[in-house]
């Protein structure tokens, strides 16, 4: 009698530990409540956006930069980078209580002329760490004076032909034409050079560069082209693809005034039967409002049949991925002029 019931005890005692088991797997497993495992663990990183300065300003030594950023649970703190890194002492790195803003001192830090990119990080309270996209930013800082030239683009990183993106004009192509991009320089200055990265082909399908193709300067409404400057074609006269062409600039006509804005464009006026042109890209985050793309072409309206110029992000080319847009490879050089007495 005492064996049979030993014998019944331990089966009692084996299913329990099985029901158990059972219950505290499913307590542990990887699914939960969003943001969260199933033993309440916050798993979710902050969301980080920086909203100043904007991208392709050009900024002076010192700047103030902003940024907004959300969690599920909180936020214990956000940072600010330069080029990815941490440019400040320990004690300054990291803004603690909103708003999250920081002041940068340039010339202190010993920070090269030229184009940097400017990232936001936020960690929260499990600290998990969310990442801004990073913008670009130019800086020359008060250093920069009259006959000094500025080196202005809005791509981030150098063209790797693997890795690019690009656009086609073609004969047939009677929708998109002037791929273009708007520079903003802070202040007065003359254009001297632009430089165009060229593609030579895409999946063995080559270009052919064999009518000419020409630079156009206009001046902007501060989004779209508007009155032509010039017309520019290459310094050797042809173009070289998978390489950067330059065009110099040899007219005052293409003289902007402090904040003033201007637009490049690209185009070859009478296409052969045989042209086909394509432009390294790259591909970057949308922005908040689609004007706020520098990169655009002049795009035909079928329902009000004529052509206007959209941004890239305007248009929505097919092929870029969802929730990117383009940059063009195209650059500029600009000579610090002298401003007038009193402004």
């Amino acid at each position: 009698m005492n064996k049979n019931l030993s014998y019944k005890t331990k089966i009692i005692v084996l299913y329990i530990i099985l029901v158990l088991g059972i219950t505290l797997i499913g307590c542990t497993g990887s699914e939960g409540p969003a943001g969260q495992d199933a033993v309440g663990v916050d798993t979710e990183p902050p969301i980080v956006r920086i909203t100043y300065p904007l991208p392709g300003d050009t900024v002076s030594d010192t700047l103030s930069v902003s940024a907004l950023a959300l969690d599920n649970v909180g936020i214990s703190r956000t940072g600010f980078f330069i080029d990815g890194q941490d440019r400040f002492d320990s004690l300054s790195f990291w803004v603690d209580e909103a708003p999250y803003t920081f002041q940068f001192d340039f010339d202190e830090m010993g920070l090269s002329w030229g184009a940097h990119t400017l990232e936001a990080r936020a960690n929260d309270l499990a600290h998990n760490e969310g990442r801004s996209s990073p913008i670009l930013i130019y800086y020359y800082g008060s250093r920069a004076g009259v006959g000094d030239t500025l080196h202005l683009r809005h791509y981030r990183t150098p063209p790797q032909y693997t890795e690019n993106y690009w656009v086609v004009h073609e004969p047939q192509d009677t929708v998109y034409t002037h791929y273009n991009v708007r520079f903003a320089p802070d202040r007065k200055c003359r254009l001297i050079a632009v430089r165009v990265y060229f593609v030579d082909d895409i999946d063995n399908d080559y270009f052919e560069y064999d009518e000419p193709v020409y630079v156009k300067v206009y001046r902007s409404d501060g989004v779209y082209p508007t009155t032509l400057l010039d017309s520019i074609l290459p310094d050797d006269g042809s173009i070289d693809s998978l390489a950067w062409n330059t065009f110099t600039v040899n007219t005052d006509s293409a003289t902007f005034e402090k904040g003033e804005q201007f637009h490049i464009a690209l185009n070859v006026d009478q296409p052969s039967d045989t042209t086909r042109m394509g432009i390294a890209a790259e591909a970057v985050p949308q922005y908040d409002v689609p004007i706020g793309n520098f990169s655009g072409v002049r795009f035909y309206d079928a329902e009000e049949d004529r052509f206007i110029w959209k941004t890239i992000q305007s248009v929505g080319f097919e092929g870029i991925d969802e929730g990117f847009t383009y940059e063009f490879y195209i650059e500029v050089d600009v000579l610090i002029e002298a401003e007038e007495s009193g402004e």
